[in-house]
């Protein structure tokens, strides 16, 4: 990643565990956070144009699946989180 970045390192990085998006008009927001004991922290809000939330999540699934094969095993994703947000792996992955 740092190749596609010149070697530089980003100004701002954090751990995030939750996110929330969804579309505008003209954008996606993608909204990172933290889950803590007072309730979820926003960390960081990033807005996409559609074409490039379409190419994101295209390349997301190719890495994660590169990860999985070269582990030799899926990444588990609990149950209750699947239902939650309508997530059907077979048909969705």
């Amino acid at each position: 990643m740092h190749e596609v970045l010149g070697g530089q390192t980003p100004e701002y990085q954090c751990y995030s565990d939750i996110v929330l998006f969804g579309p505008t008009t003209y954008t996606f927001n993608m909204l990172f956070g933290v889950m803590g004991s007072a309730g979820a922290k926003p960390l960081a809000l990033i807005q996409l144009s559609p074409e490039h939330v379409k190419v994101l999540a295209i390349l997301l699934k190719r890495v994660v699946k590169e990860w999985e094969k070269q582990r030799g095993e899926p990444i588990k994703v609990p149950k209750s989180i699947l239902e939650k947000r309508e997530i059907n792996l077979e048909e969705d992955w």
